[in-house]
């Protein structure tokens, strides 16, 4: 199994489970001296980054509040090169998501904190996600 599809089957996994476990996913993602107190209502990049940490990647990988994950650690990429298991980036609600599937000009997604809290799927046009970032500088050679 590639290490793409191990992302999506993780995050799809903690979909299955009867509720989300979020304080499971910040306390993976946060260092252990951000963990005390109240976490960020807001969990999406968390769950992302979790789940990416569940795959062996990012291990060294740390959410800043306030500041996420993604600019330091991945690659901004165009549209045209998304792959499964890299990461949508929505500015009008600093929204994360996973990229389940790539199908013509529309992108298939799971979210964390999705609609009413839980972790869902949704589909959208490539072109309204604000910005793509890649996890391929992240795997083995030849996995693409």
């Amino acid at each position: 199994m590639s290490i793409r599809q191990n992302i999506i089957d993780i995050a799809m996994a903690e979909r299955e489970l009867p509720k989300p476990r979020v304080a499971d996913y910040w306390q993976d993602v946060l260092t252990p001296q951000d963990f005390e107190g109240p976490h960020p209502p807001a969990w999406c990049g968390c769950f992302c980054l979790y789940c990416y940490h569940r795959a062996g990647l990012l291990l060294d990988a740390h959410w800043r509040v306030g500041h996420g994950f993604a600019e330091r650690f991945l690659r901004h990429e165009l549209v045209t090169n998304v792959q499964v298991g890299d990461l949508a980036y929505f500015a009008s609600h600093q929204h994360h998501a996973l990229v389940r599937d790539v199908v013509g000009g529309n992108v298939k997604l799971i979210n964390g904190n999705g609609l009413g809290g839980h972790i869902t799927l949704s589909q959208i046009l490539t072109r309204q996600v604000t910005c793509f970032y890649s996890i391929a500088h992240l795997l083995p050679a030849g996995e693409p």
